[in-house]
């Protein structure tokens, strides 16, 4: 799928941890994000099939699990979510080999959906590795940059992306169409900053870009 570059305007208020979380929890409430399951759903078979490994890799991988897990169950260490896992697997592979690939890999993102997340944290689970593709993928706001953070634009930054500290909505919009939001920050990654009405702030915005 590739990662994803999104833009959320928010009612201004000087505190943008808060805003931050307040839009995450509404992103979450709205479902507005993407798990797994969800982009399978805009693939056609001869896609899936594709993407899919080979049966003869997921024997490999299945052989795998099962030696580690006998390993490790001989070391005397909690093997019950391994094996389970491992079972996945085995389950998989053998719907793949009797129903082909496309129809194997919907059946178990349906089993995998039924688990609807119950919060953040869950939805974050559930998509895993592929992120969320939204600004859920942002844990916080920090004042220095990393993985999972938003970051405010500086004064600097804002007068190279706009010409000015004080952006516009319709400025910032245009940006947004050209693409030059979503270059701000890394991967992973949101920048944060104020848009005014004259010398008013009325919004704040969050834009980055994530998920793979």
């Amino acid at each position: 799928m590739g990662a994803t570059g999104w833009t959320y305007f928010v009612p201004y208020q000087k505190d943008p941890e808060r805003a931050l979380q307040d839009l995450r929890k509404d992103v979450f409430a709205r479902r507005a994000y993407t798990l797994p399951g969800d982009v399978l759903s805009g693939l056609s078979d001869p896609a899936i099939a594709a993407a899919m490994p080979s049966p003869a890799d997921l024997q490999k991988l299945l052989n795998i699990s099962k030696a580690l897990d006998q390993a490790m169950k001989g070391l005397g260490a909690d093997t019950a979510q391994a094996e389970q896992d491992t079972a996945g697997v085995e389950k998989f592979l053998r719907d793949m080999q009797q129903q082909g690939p496309a129809k194997a890999a919907r059946k178990a993102v349906a089993a995998k959906g039924k688990r609807q997340p119950k919060s953040i944290d869950q939805a974050r689970e559930l998509a895993a590795e592929s992120g969320t593709h939204s600004i859920l993928d942002i844990e916080r706001t920090a004042p220095t940059r990393g993985f999972g953070l938003a970051t405010a634009l500086s004064g600097e930054e804002l007068r190279a992306l706009f010409g000015t500290e004080k952006p516009t909505r319709e400025l910032v919009r245009r940006k947004e169409q050209e693409g030059a939001l979503f270059s701000m920050r890394g991967r992973w990654e949101a920048a944060y900053f104020t848009v005014y009405d004259g010398d008013v702030p009325v919004e704040l915005v969050f834009c980055g870009c994530s998920g793979d």
